[in-house]
């Protein structure tokens, strides 16, 4: 038997976006140049992002960020294989809870526009057996 997965696609759509801009412009990072990266690719300005972060070679404690900010550039230019082999460097790297949660939902937003549904509801179920359902739960 072949398992199938069906997915009402415009609620997942929404899904994203609704979460996509509740995770933006709400970090701050460490380093001036890291910070420039994030400002620019919230600002569009995707190119110019990885050229910023092609000019500088980040320290131990940054890598988990630079690797997730080089992932969501490169996955808004759509260089999707490169992105997600960026966010799962970021997921794996990441000591930060928060950081770890930006970089699965992000996975599973390039994995869905890239048209990988299974590993994109993968990544969504992982999202929210981890994250959203710890909220959830009543105290």
């Amino acid at each position: 038997m072949k398992l199938t997965v069906i997915f009402p696609t415009n609620i997942i759509h929404l899904l994203v976006i609704v979460l996509t801009l509740s995770f933006t412009c709400t970090e701050i990072y460490a380093s001036e140049p890291l910070q420039k990266a994030f400002e620019a690719i919230n600002e569009g300005r995707n190119y110019e992002a990885l050229r910023l972060l092609s000019q500088r070679r980040p320290s131990e404690k940054e890598l988990p960020r630079y690797y997730y900010l080089k992932g969501r550039a490169l996955g808004r230019t759509k260089r999707y294989h490169k992105a997600i082999g960026y966010l799962n460097r970021a997921y794996i790297t990441a000591k930060d809870k928060t950081l770890r949660e930006h970089a699965l939902f992000e996975r599973g937003v390039i994995y869905l526009v890239s048209g990988f549904h299974y590993e994109a509801a993968s990544n969504f179920r992982l999202f929210y057996k981890r994250h959203i359902s710890i909220m959830l739960k009543p105290p």
